[in-house]
């Protein structure tokens, strides 16, 4: 199985600030790898400010997540290199006082993945595990019904991501609890919701040539 979804985040992504950058990382699971210790590790991160650098470095990516039988990850939330330096500092400073030096080397990584800078609105991730597309209509509806926008729809190893705009989680919960009374709900684990986390956006589980 391969799951390669850079044509479909192409139309999503928009850099409005020279700043700005998606933040991307190669990360080794214990799930794809039951020897590992420990939940996972980076192989490699990546700043992403262009269209164009994507493109250039996605093979370079590839290879490395085959190699390693790791996973790409992007997060669908916009960083920016001016906010993030201000907080860096913060972050280092704590370390420095704490004599924590260890992860001072890891403090922009770390940075990286706590803060966004969206400006219009955050996006959040929708995980759904096992669905069938009346599902997957079913659930878009009442994320639209709960006052929010479907960006994009990324396949996983075990189901699919919404990317979407914050919206009413309360009002959502509800209406996926009545759901579940639904013939085509009957066995359907209720979607998580995830604020600030990675979306799937390469993983191949082809042994490395």
């Amino acid at each position: 199985m391969t799951i390669n979804n850079l044509e479909i985040i192409k139309s999503f992504l928009k850099w409005e600030d020279p700043n700005d950058f998606y933040f991307v990382q190669i990360l080794r699971r214990k799930k794809d790898n039951p020897d590992k210790k420990g939940n996972s590790s980076v192989i490699r991160s990546y700043y992403i400010s262009s269209m164009e650098s994507l493109e250039k470095l996605f093979p370079e990516m590839i290879l490395l997540a085959k190699f390693y039988n790791a996973r790409i990850y992007f997060n669908p939330n916009r960083r920016n290199y001016e906010k993030l330096a201000f907080q860096m500092l913060k972050t280092v400073t704590d370390c420095i006082i704490n004599k924590d030096f260890k992860n001072v080397k890891r403090s922009y990584d770390a940075v990286c993945g706590a803060y966004s800078n969206e400006r219009e609105t955050k996006k959040w991730i929708v995980d759904i595990d096992g669905v069938n597309l009346q599902q997957e209509e079913l659930i878009h509806a009442k994320i639209t019904e709960s006052g929010g926008v479907v960006y994009i729809k990324m396949p996983t190893v075990n189901g699919i991501h919404f990317i979407t705009s914050t919206f009413n989680t309360y009002n959502f919960a509800k209406e996926m609890g009545d759901l579940k009374e639904h013939v085509l709900f009957d066995a359907l684990e209720m979607p998580e919701i995830k604020k600030n986390n990675p979306s799937l956006l390469y993983y191949s589980d082809e042994p490395y040539k």
